[in-house]
């Protein structure tokens, strides 16, 4: 039986920032972000997305985005975690002679028998060593952005929830086993390029700048996996369209507001499906 499998090619965050005025953090109490507003909405501001805080702090540089990068700083801990996860799971591989890999591995004839884990634990367990470090580090860039905008709570479902929609792709267009975390890291690239282009209105240029950037490395794994035919495609798309779905209905979609009686402009987080989304109350 011929093994799929993938590792998601990526550029460092710091490309993906790219020095621009786009910074995030993510607090226990509060997510702030630093938006480049279009001049006719906002000349400098720099947004607390506190949902109660107001626009109009002065625009800072974004170096000390450069924080999310670092592994083990407490704004990345799910990302981490599932780093940690995935590195553990690959040395219990090696551990059983390769029988963890057999016991989890998306097989399409296992999974129709009832076998509905392998549509998730085919996203923890890679066939080798290179295809781990790549997928780790594709979601070692991307993953800390992402949950930082999100929040811990929607990064997992969006992050589990597009490995279940990869796997299902795979599971109906490939007959080949397959395995790797690609296809939930396409869903964490999926879910920030819906962030941009649903903010493009406050993060302007930049938010074309990011959604390019995302593209041409989409577009560069879905080549590279149409020429190595080891590789799933299916996956990898069922994966982008997940944690697209999944990042429309949960958020973050942040809408300007103006509580009556004030002169503050605050944020508030209003998705389609509101039931993972900052609840706090509105200032007035």
């Amino acid at each position: 039986m011929q093994m799929q499998s993938s590792g998601f090619l990526v550029d460092s965050l710091d490309s993906l920032l790219h020095g621009t005025a786009f910074e995030v953090y993510y607090r226990t109490s509060q997510c702030m972000v630093m938006f480049q507003c279009p001049l006719d909405q906002f000349e400098r501001i720099l947004v607390k997305r506190a949902f109660g805080c107001c626009l109009g702090c002065s625009v800072r540089s974004s170096a000390n985005s450069n924080s999310i990068t670092t592994f083990g700083n407490s704004q990345r801990r799910v990302t981490d975690s599932l780093i940690v996860i995935n590195a553990m799971l690959f040395g219990l591989q090696a551990v059983s002679g390769q029988k963890l890999l057999l016991m989890g591995a998306k097989i399409n004839s296992a999974i129709s028998q009832g076998e509905w884990w392998r549509l998730m634990t085919a996203a923890f367990l890679h066939a080798d060593i290179l295809h781990l470090g790549f997928n780790c580090n594709a979601l070692h860039q991307i993953g800390p952005m992402v949950e930082a905008l999100s929040g811990s709570a929607r990064f997992s479902v969006i992050y589990l929830g597009s490995a279940v929609a990869g796997n299902l792709a795979s599971m109906a267009l490939s007959p080949h086993m397959s395995v790797g975390a690609s296809g939930a890291i396409f869903g964490v690239a999926a879910s920030l390029a819906v962030f941009a282009y649903r903010h493009r209105a406050l993060m302007g240029e930049r938010a074309d700048f990011l959604l390019k950037r995302l593209s041409d490395t989409a577009a560069i794994n879905f080549m590279y996996g149409l020429i190595i035919r080891r590789i799933d495609n299916w996956g990898h798309l069922g994966g982008l369209l997940g944690g697209a779905a999944l990042t429309y209905l949960l958020g973050p979609r942040l809408v300007a507001v103006r509580p009556r009686g004030t002169r503050n402009v605050q944020l508030v987080d209003r998705p389609p499906l509101p039931i993972l989304a900052d609840r706090r109350p509105e200032r007035k």
